[in-house]
């Protein structure tokens, strides 16, 4: 694959909305069972949670304390929310690389809630922490 950048994903697993309130600039992956269901991203906002100050800037949140319940149910039902962290230096390189990240993994992994956008730029990533099964069989793969 031509990849135009290495982007290295560390992932985790949110248990329920207050853990959520603890990430900014990322990207999710909501799962059922190993199944991806929906990608999205908080590129530029808290991914949960109240407005409040990330690295001197003031973000709103992209899920708010109305969703709540949401995903807290969903959680409690036995889906996933996996949240991922685009490494700092894929961030210098590249402002939109979260958005840009989303946009090749839905590509990748289509799900029943995204749509595929045409132009999209190939992406080298490294998944490392909490990596969601989908993703963990096309590393290995590769290897």
């Amino acid at each position: 694959m031509d990849s135009k950048y290495d982007v290295t994903i560390t992932w985790s697993l949110c248990k329920n909305y207050d853990e959520a309130c603890e990430f900014a600039r990322v990207l999710y992956l909501h799962t059922h069972g190993d199944t991806p269901i929906l990608w999205g991203k908080a590129a530029s906002s808290w991914l949960a949670g109240k407005t409040r100050e990330y690295q001197g800037l003031r973000l709103t949140s992209y899920y708010l304390e109305r969703d709540r319940h949401w995903i807290d149910r969903c959680l409690a039902q036995g889906d996933h929310l996996y949240v991922g962290e685009v490494d700092r230096e894929a961030l210098k390189r590249n402002p939109s690389i979260v958005g840009d990240s989303v946009a090749w993994l839905i590509a990748l992994y289509p799900t029943p809630y995204n749509r595929e956008r045409l132009n999209v730029t190939p992406i080298r990533f490294r998944h490392v922490g909490y990596v969601p099964a989908c993703l963990m069989k096309t590393d290995q793969e590769e290897d």
